[in-house]
């Protein structure tokens, strides 16, 4: 059966760059079909399959109706006819994967329909907003491949046309050789990780390995966590090892001031109501991160590590970890499934260890004093272990007591 890629675009302003994306692209052996995203006019002479009218009328609109409303409407209406076109097409196996060129308006576009087509379906947008905060609105929590284009995409010169080679052999060799939906396993648990706190996690995945399980390992900063959320959401999670739950603090403290967007809040409230055993870790909550340019004065007296040119750590203070051992109490209140809470009375992150430049155990006690104050649930365990986070003792414990837990399911 033939190979068929989806290409999107607003083909009002870009017909002759997407006319040679899709020439390149059948060169490669494969079909294609066009659909016009285009909000305002229409090509000059390349035929989409589905035309701007077409996508109109998947959400009961017409062109003339759609033109009358304001920008962002537009955006929404148009972005909600390429979904439902995508979604319903590829139902009905009529692509294998898709790819879209544009600057902002066609990646947000191209984008939200995406979001709604499986995991593992080759998915590509070639833009020129790569690079701006906010790009996370745009991929979504899916799987998508993202071309970064540094100048515009018209017109046609030597430079684009070798961008959109490497995107046409791409998305070729992806629907070619690869491209399947992934099928989640029926064993999986679900881990949160940083590069700074492997020890335990890797030691967990090790052991629950060996017992026939399989770990699924986030990052928990922008789309991780609410890819997280999300296949929890579909069931495909039976257990969360919540090592790492630094963008609750992040999030609670730092706010819109974080260098990265941080869902850690609406994690938690899924696995909690989600119903899914759950093993909680306050894992890097002594460290709140703000960009080297949006410091807040109040701060600069801290102690602080230069993590990155994103990120400048810097140390959380008893009262912060008060409050944030308040705020998950609260929220563990409602579990109804088995749940612990461990906490390494030797440090929370691999700054925070004796001799390291965010030693604070007093600090650190004042988590583990506030939650303990709050929680009323008699069901949530609370567990405070002599170890570091990073020991290999910290990752044993862990790990037997999330057997456990799903062991009283």
């Amino acid at each position: 059966m033939d190979k068929v890629v989806a290409i999107i675009a607003t083909l009002d302003t870009k017909e002759q760059e997407v006319e040679y994306l899709k020439n390149r692209i059948e060169e490669m052996g494969m079909k294609t079909f066009l659909m016009d995203s285009s909000l305002r006019g229409r090509p000059r002479h390349l035929i989409p399959d589905i035309s701007r009218e077409e996508v109109a009328k998947a959400i009961g609109y017409t062109v003339d109706a759609l033109e009358k409303e304001i920008k962002i409407v537009q955006m929404e209406k148009v972005a909600e006819g390429i979904s439902n076109i995508l979604s319903k097409f590829y139902l009905e196996g009529r692509f294998n994967g898709v790819i879209s060129v544009g600057g902002h308006d066609g990646a947000c576009l191209a984008g939200t329909g995406m979001k709604h087509l499986p995991l593992g379906i080759p998915k590509l947008i070639i833009t020129t907003v790569a690079s701006l905060s906010g790009m996370e609105n745009i991929v979504h929590t899916r799987d998508v491949m993202v071309l970064a284009l540094p100048s515009d995409v018209q017109p046609l010169n030597f430079f684009t046309k070798n961008a959109f080679d490497n995107a046409a052999a791409a998305i070729a060799g992806m629907v070619k050789n690869a491209g399947r939906k992934v099928e989640p396993g029926k064993n999986a648990i679900g881990a949160t990780m940083y590069g700074g706190a492997t020890i335990a996690v890797f030691y967990a995945k090790e052991i629950l390995e060996k017992k026939g399980y399989e770990m699924v390992i986030f990052v928990p900063a922008g789309i991780g966590s609410k890819f997280m959320e999300d296949i929890i959401n579909e069931g495909a999670i039976m257990a969360v090892l919540n090592m790492i739950t630094h963008d609750i603090i992040q999030e609670l403290i730092v706010g819109e001031l974080s260098p990265a967007p941080n869902y850690g809040i609406s994690r938690l409230e899924t696995i909690v109501k989600a119903g899914t055993p759950h093993i909680f870790v306050p894992g890097f909550m002594d460290v709140l991160s703000f960009s080297p340019r949006n410091i807040p004065p109040m701060y600069k007296t801290r102690s602080f590590y230069q993590w990155s040119p994103l990120f400048t750590d810097f140390r959380a203070s008893r009262e912060e970890l008060e409050r944030a051992g308040k705020f998950v109490a609260e929220k563990l209140n409602e579990a109804k499934a088995p749940t612990a809470v461990v906490f390494p009375k030797r440090g929370l992150s691999p700054f925070d260890v004796e001799g390291g430049f965010f030693y604070d155990p007093i600090a650190d006690e004042g988590f583990i004093e506030s939650l303990k104050k709050n929680l009323t649930n008699t069901d949530v365990r609370v567990i405070e272990l002599d170890a570091h986070i990073n020991d290999l003792h910290f990752g044993e414990v862990c790990t037997n007591l999330l057997v456990e837990l799903m062991g009283n399911l």
